[in-house]
């Protein structure tokens, strides 16, 4: 079975990390992977800011930007 190949980089975290998917997976799967909710967590992907269903393809980049709350 074939993969992509995405690269996962959580903001203010400095680590990187590379995910083997399936083709037809979306933000969301990234997410799970990473163990992030889509509830928390606000997604750019190759610079652009997209909702957990765009499709992911072979080589992008994803940034998660956990959402920031507080009185």
């Amino acid at each position: 079975m074939s993969t992509i190949k995405v690269s996962v980089r959580v903001a203010g975290k400095g680590e990187l990390r590379k995910l083997r998917l399936s083709p037809s997976s979306d933000i969301l799967v990234a997410l799970k992977e990473t163990g992030h909710s889509p509830e928390t967590v606000v997604v750019r992907l190759n610079g652009r800011i997209v909702p957990e269903t765009e499709k992911l393809s072979d080589g992008d980049e994803i940034e998660i930007i956990p959402i920031v709350s507080g009185g």
